[in-house]
C-alpha cells in the first residue's frame, strides 16, 4: 500500500512540474533561461550541485593522452561552458591551469616558460602558444634531420 502512495505522489508531482514548467520551456531560448526552468523544479539545486561535481571532476581529470591538442583544448572549453551554463563558471586562469596540468611530460619545458613568465595568460593565448610551439617544434626537428 505504502508504494502505491508514493507512485501516486510521484506522478502528482510529475504533473504539477510539467504544468509549472509549460510556459516556461515554450520561451526557453538561452541557457540562462534553461537556469531559470531547472530552478523551479523541485530538488533542482540537487541535480545542480551533482552536475557541477560531475562536470569539475571531469575536468580535474582531462588530460591531453593521446588526443590532438585541439580536440583535447576543446575538451576543456567544453566543460568550462557546460559549467558555466549551470551558473558555476571557472575562472580563466583555472582553465589555463587545468589545461597545464594535463599536458604530457614532453611539454614540461613549454610549462615552465608559461608558468615563470609572470604574465597572466588567458585560455586563447594558451592555445595560440601551443599551437605555434607544436610548429615550431615540427619545424626545427625538420632542419635537425635534413
Amino acid at each position: 500500500m505504502a508504494i502505491a502512495r508514493i507512485e501516486q505522489e510521484h506522478r502528482q508531482m510529475l504533473v504539477q512540474n510539467r504544468q509549472r514548467l509549460k510556459p516556461k520551456l515554450t520561451t526557453l531560448h538561452s541557457s540562462e533561461g534553461l537556469l531559470d526552468v531547472w530552478s523551479t523544479v523541485p530538488y533542482g539545486e540537487d541535480m545542480f550541485a551533482a552536475k557541477e561535481l560531475q562536470l569539475k571532476m571531469q575536468l580535474q581529470n582531462t588530460t591531453k593522452g593521446n588526443n590532438n591538442m585541439d580536440a583535447y583544448l576543446r575538451s576543456l572549453k567544453s566543460i568550462a561552458d557546460s559549467l558555466a551554463a549551470i551558473n558555476s563558471p571557472i575562472s580563466n586562469k583555472d582553465l589555463v591551469i587545468h589545461a597545464l596540468s594535463g599536458l604530457p611530460s614532453e611539454y614540461e619545458s613549454f610549462i615552465t616558460t608559461v608558468t615563470n613568465n609572470g604574465v597572466a595568460m588567458n585560455f586563447e593565448d594558451l592555445r595560440t602558444k601551443l599551437f605555434l610551439s607544436r610548429t615550431t617544434a615540427a619545424a626545427y626537428s625538420w632542419v635537425i634531420h635534413e
